[in-house]
């Protein structure tokens, strides 16, 4: 058993090193995002011009954008990038809190390859950075569950808030961390979290509102607005519910559903759901944007789940007379391989048949030498 585990942990370390590197190699800073609304914004506040709608609601990478000493075309894409990597870390730790270290792995595997994680690591939005974000309040969470500090929940509190500015989908964490210390009858922690929590983001929307006569209310009917414009069409939940499952694969769907069903331990299955339900719901109620992106919302409280569901797959495998432990690293192999490169496709063809020009640039040296 102790050499099956180390052999689950070296194929899945392998896959997450390989889905990062090949997703810098093959979909850094391609073309396909270069004129995302983000990128505007921080092209004007780069210009000391902060009358922006998205500055009112997403200003944090926007501000680390315009410390940064160079133009906004590079550091988004690189923001992301970092945020992508730090995102696979968090995945794996949040599941190895919850389970195990080859559920962790996996977890990893399953977020780095993710076809629509793929093509936005290190597109000039906000999507993988609010990705981390979520991941880091869940993290951070579970640790604070095993202390009885409140004091330490007033930070998380101001943590999370401002963690929320990076983009208003992390707030569905926020609600989950709530909804968890109610569950846990946490009333002090409760009460000093979302206080703390709220204050960062009311403060801002104050600040906001005064300078700049704009606020989240203002985003949200104007994105609602220009979403149905840009789509052409009307809020459909069967519509968005369908680039959600394209965005999630099936291989994560089966995943997620046998995690589910084979858990084993009444308390965590509640907390799976605390921490599940409010990005799913977010994810399909987020207003008419059809395509497969939706499902990176969803992603912080799915991933860790579908880790551990293909853990128990193998384990069932490795217990079959025909299978084995041998050939069930084998069938945990080709899962991963057919999800990796069928992932890799998508992202290509969803990107336009582009490749980033780090690749073509490897490709040309090779063949100069």
């Amino acid at each position: 058993m102790m050499r099956q585990n180390n052999s689950c942990l070296r194929v899945g370390i392998v896959f997450v090193i390989i889905s990062i590197l090949l997703t810098i190699l093959l979909f850094f800073r391609c073309d396909k995002y270069v004129a995302t609304d983000l990128l505007r914004a921080a092209v004007k506040v780069k210009a000391d011009d902060f009358n922006h709608l998205l500055f009112a609601g997403r200003p944090a990478v926007l501000i680390v954008a315009y410390v940064l000493p160079i133009k906004p075309e590079v550091s988004l894409p690189l923001i992301s990038m970092v945020f992508y990597v730090a995102s696979i870390f968090l995945a794996f730790y949040f599941t190895k809190s919850l389970y195990d270290n080859i559920s962790a792995v996996l977890a990893a595997a399953l977020l780095a390859a993710n076809f629509p994680v793929i093509l936005n690591s290190s597109a000039p939005n906000a999507d993988i950075p609010g990705l981390a974000a979520a991941l880091l309040i869940q993290c951070l969470t579970l640790m604070l569950l095993r202390q009885k500090s409140t004091n330490n929940w007033i930070f998380m509190g101001l943590l999370s808030g401002s963690l929320v500015l990076i983009r208003e989908t992390v707030l569905m964490s926020v609600i989950a961390v709530c909804l968890l210390l109610i569950y846990k009858r946490m009333r002090r922690a409760f009460l000093s979290y979302s206080v703390a929590a709220l204050l960062i983001i009311i403060a801002w929307q104050i600040y906001t509102s005064l300078m700049f006569h704009m606020n989240y209310l203002t985003q949200f009917f104007t994105g609602l607005s220009l979403s149905t414009k840009y789509s052409g069409v009307s809020y459909n939940p069967l519509k968005v519910m369908g680039y959600l499952l394209d965005g999630l694969s099936p291989v994560l769907i089966v995943a997620v559903i046998i995690g589910l069903v084979l858990e084993e331990q009444e308390e965590r299955f509640k907390i799976l759901h605390i921490f599940g339900v409010p990005p799913l719901i977010l994810s399909i109620g987020w207003p008419a944007i059809y395509e497969p992106r939706i499902a990176i919302i969803a992603l912080p409280g799915l991933i860790h789940v579908g880790g551990y569901g293909l853990r128990k797959i193998l384990e069932s495998l490795s217990n079959k007379p025909i299978y084995g432990t041998r050939n069930g690293l084998l069938v945990l192999f080709l899962i991963l391989l057919i999800y990796t490169s069928g992932n890799f496709l998508l992202a290509y063809i969803n990107n336009g048949y582009m490749i980033s020009p780090i690749w073509r640039f490897l490709l040309n040296l090779s063949y100069s030498s």
